[in-house]
């Protein structure tokens, strides 16, 4: 498939609801819905991970970056970052996997925000 042009790539593989199946432990499965990361939403979020001062900004790193994606069916946010970051760790981990997949995030941005 050829694109021609940016308005027919956003067309094409824009960033639509999508839902997801989700896996944690042997306990449970569950569908969620999320939306893709713009680019620049992408670098803001990845921004936010260092300090003003070049310090690591870590805290709640994996719900801040779920609340960004995770969406009802209409693409309403579904929670804040600090209501995500109450959830059970295990459950938070296998949506932030899904997370980080959708948006062609390395294996472990945690080890790669550390290391910057």
């Amino acid at each position: 498939m050829t694109i021609k042009s940016l308005t027919e790539f956003n067309s094409t593989f824009g960033t639509e609801v999508r839902e997801v199946e989700v896996q944690f432990g042997t306990e449970a499965a569950f569908s969620i819905f999320l939306k893709p990361l713009t680019s620049a939403s992408r670098d803001a979020f990845e921004a936010s991970c260092l300090g003003t001062k070049g310090e690591r900004n870590l805290e709640n790193l994996r719900a801040r970056l779920v609340a960004k994606c995770w969406v009802d069916d209409a693409g309403k946010p579904v929670g804040t970052a600090d209501e995500i970051g109450e959830m059970r760790a295990e459950a938070l981990g296998a949506v932030f996997d899904k997370v980080r997949i959708l948006n062609g995030m390395d294996k472990d941005v945690v080890k790669e925000a550390k290391n910057d």
